[in-house]
């Protein structure tokens, strides 16, 4: 039912939006598509692992499916560089974690991932997309390196603007910083540091350190575990390109959920 429900509602956003919306990046109510695009960056990431790990080939063709429209909508209407790179990469690796591990299925993995990744190239590269969808041309080398949101213009003040800010900041106070709010780097590590200092950060990387430690260890003893370490990292890379720390609630949010899980036996043991 919840499959079918999201057929129907990627239909009716297909029908009213992605048709259309042909100039102008989406928002709902405002929502900035970077918000959006990484709500459906999950959302593939989910749809991934059960066609990845279900044996029904009905479930197989409706996650495909599922995996196509949402990464769709993330690249032509929304035009979001961050997820739409990111979520490729977790979907590679979401799918080496739950392939066997022997040469063949190992070489296998490596085509169809090659396959998909020369589609996606191709895509943002091909002409005819690019007229249709013009905002695809923030996706090509020239179109990045003159991006007003990476580089910055009259009007904005661009990433590397703001990731140099920081660097400068974090030299000025490199042990207490300057309050949290006192800058947005769009890059977790630099805003931590810039706000709190090293005292600040050496807390956070343990914390960042013991949440991905465990969870590798339970890949082994139980390997839906690898759909939880796929979306944490997901989340986390993100992170490093987009937004505010107030705007970073889905990684802690995530971690929390892991870390409310009671150990297993055999964890218990180690």
């Amino acid at each position: 039912m919840l499959y079918v429900i999201g057929v129907i509602l990627l239909g009716v956003y297909y029908h009213y939006v992605g048709l259309h919306a042909v100039e102008n990046r989406f928002r709902v109510d405002g929502r900035h598509p970077v918000a959006i695009a990484a709500d459906f960056g999950l959302a593939a990431i989910i749809f991934s692992y059960v066609l990845f790990t279900t044996k029904n080939y009905f479930v197989k063709l409706i996650s495909f499916c599922l995996v196509i429209a949402t990464f769709y909508l993330t690249v032509f209407v929304l035009a979001t560089r961050g997820a739409s790179f990111t979520g490729l990469i977790a979907i590679t690796f979401l799918y080496f974690m739950l392939s066997d591990k022997s040469i063949k299925d190992r070489l296998k993995s490596i085509i169809i991932i090659s396959i998909f990744i020369g589609c996606f190239i191709y895509t943002i590269n091909n002409k005819s997309f690019i007229d249709q969808y013009p905002m695809l041309e923030r996706f090509t080398l020239e179109g990045m390196l003159k991006d007003p949101s990476l580089v910055g213009s009259r009007r904005y003040t661009g990433r590397t603007d703001l990731m140099l800010k920081s660097l400068k900041m974090i030299m000025e106070k490199p042990f207490l910083g300057y309050g949290l709010g006192s800058v947005y780097s769009h890059n977790i590590f630099l805003e931590w540091t810039a706000s709190l200092g090293f005292v600040g950060l050496f807390p956070f990387l343990l914390f960042i350190f013991s949440i991905f430690s465990k969870l590798f260890r339970r890949i082994r003893y139980n390997p839906r575990f690898a759909l939880f370490l796929t979306l944490l990292l997901y989340v986390f890379v993100l992170r490093m390109v987009s937004f505010a720390m107030i705007s970073h609630k889905a990684f802690f949010a995530l971690a929390g959920v892991f870390l409310s899980y009671h150990d297993t036996p055999q964890e218990s043991e180690k």
